[in-house]
């Protein structure tokens, strides 16, 4: 019985030590939950066409203009979505001028307008009344976002719960191009990304 305790406790200390390795290499911030779920990093995002949460005029994906762009998916009942909002005001304020933000709302206008209006959100928002977008995004969880170059290929995708995720998205932590250029725009149409 003693000869099992011991090595028992033998596992039990190489497993914290391992998990503390891990620790160390994620640092206290592990940044944006990347997930294995949504579309493939490289694919072209699909078109979609969506009412303005504000106007109820048309937006279109593809016809925006062609910059860096952060999608956020969210819906009026998630409780993250709406603790998620004022960090993505001040993201939107201090990294305005490098990438556009749109938020796509499930719901019905209604709800989703209110739900902008509550929680002050300052970036534009869709309405996916009946859920398509998020269907063809294969979004099952919100608040999810999809990092989108100038040609509307998806950089990164991920959940993002709070400011430090955006930003962990925008910076493309935990890829090869973390810390360096952003999108090529100079026009070799590969949107790939350009060291500094």
């Amino acid at each position: 019985l003693w000869l099992v305790v011991l090595v028992l406790a033998f596992l039990l200390a190489g497993s914290l030590r391992q998990l503390g390795l891990i620790q160390l290499r994620l640092g206290d911030d592990p940044g944006a939950l990347i997930t294995d779920s949504g579309l493939e990093r490289g694919a072209r995002a699909p078109e979609f066409v969506a009412a303005n949460s504000e106007t109820e005029e048309p937006v279109s994906l593809y016809e925006l203009p062609p910059v860096p762009r952060l999608l956020v998916f969210a819906s009026p009942g998630c409780l993250s979505c709406r603790e998620l909002i004022p960090g993505l005001n001040e993201v939107r304020k201090t990294r305005g001028g490098e990438f556009d933000f749109l938020v796509i709302c499930r719901g019905d206008i209604e709800s989703c307008r209110s739900f902008g209006r509550m929680n002050r959100l300052e970036a534009p928002m869709v309405i996916d009344t009946n859920g398509q977008i998020e269907k063809d995004f294969m979004v099952t969880l919100t608040p999810f976002a999809y990092l989108l170059d100038h040609e509307n290929r998806i950089v990164m995708r991920g959940v993002a719960n709070d400011w430090r995720q955006l930003e962990s998205l925008l910076d493309q932590e935990g890829t090869l191009q973390a810390g360096r250029g952003w999108v090529d725009t100079d026009g070799n149409g590969d949107g790939s990304v350009a060291a500094e």
